[in-house]
């Protein structure tokens, strides 16, 4: 009787190999992957706050962040940081939507999104520049 391992390779195709003691088999994205319901998530927008006329540069102005999700079931198992710290975030588990902000300040602000399921962990990264 075979066995099966499966991993999802660092360009995110997914590959399971099929191992019994006379032969190796490989099947590339298989529609009945086990890895088909491991969580994604695309970081669709990070703002740079525009400027005022009594803040030119808009530091300390909010940055919002929209980002994409499948495979997400609630927002147990997403945390969103700015800056490295945790940040309070909506998550609309019927569209898997994103939405979070956070206060700007001067040079590199990182957002950083990670979820964690059952099926796996996944993290996207986005940069505003102030």
């Amino acid at each position: 009787m075979p066995f099966i391992t499966a991993y999802r390779n660092i360009n995110g195709e997914r590959t399971a190999y099929f191992k019994n003691n006379l032969e190796n088999h490989a099947a590339y994205d298989n529609p009945d992957d086990p890895l088909d319901t491991a969580p994604t998530v695309e970081i669709v927008s990070a703002s740079k706050p525009a400027g005022t006329v009594l803040n030119p540069s808009g530091v300390g102005s909010d940055s919002d962040l929209v980002a994409n999700t499948t495979n997400v079931t609630s927002a147990w198992e997403i945390t969103v940081k700015f800056n490295g710290v945790v940040v309070a975030f909506n998550f609309d588990n019927t569209t898997g939507i994103i939405t979070a902000s956070g206060t700007t300040i001067a040079g590199v602000n990182t957002w950083e999104i990670t979820i964690t399921t059952t099926d796996g962990t996944t993290t996207e990264t986005a940069t505003v520049n102030m």
